[in-house]
């Protein structure tokens, strides 16, 4: 969790390859994290790094199908934001 929020403020303040950093190594510990996914996507998108964002998303889509069901309904606004950026880009 103190990535993900670590990962949150770099993203505000601009700082994107921190921030993608930050959201690896979220991911690293909480690998059926939907939401650490997605707003790495973004993070890549803000970075110019449209290819890395649409394979994040299909990760993050990926994932949903191979976690539970208790996840997948604490994770299904995250799973809408996944479904909606990959109709975008």
């Amino acid at each position: 969790e103190p990535y993900l929020l670590a990962g949150d403020c770099l993203f505000q303040l601009g700082r994107f390859d921190e921030c993608i950093d930050a959201y690896d190594r979220f991911l690293s510990v909480n690998t059926s994290s939907i939401e650490g996914r997605v707003k790495k996507a973004r993070a890549h998108v803000k970075a110019n790094e449209a290819e890395a964002a649409k394979r994040e998303i299909a990760e993050a889509l990926s994932t949903w199908h191979q976690i539970p069901g208790f996840q997948r309904r604490a994770q299904f606004t995250w799973w809408i934001r996944a479904q909606v950026a990959r109709l975008i880009g």
